[in-house]
């Protein structure tokens, strides 16, 4: 397929954005998780005071 400059410089423009997008989606979720993981509670105790009684 023959593709001008220009064209060729729009597409590699859009992959990047593409792949930084799954890049920042990938890191919002994960961020969620261990913001869910911090807040977890065991009865009425956090994940980290319930930790605490084991060691």
């Amino acid at each position: 397929m023959r593709c001008t400059e220009e064209d060729k410089t729009s597409m590699g423009s859009y992959m990047l954005r593409e792949e930084a997008n799954h890049w920042w989606k990938n890191d919002r979720q994960r961020n969620r998780k261990v913001m869910e993981f911090l807040e977890l509670k065991q009865g009425n105790m956090t994940v980290a005071e319930y930790a605490t009684k084991f060691e």
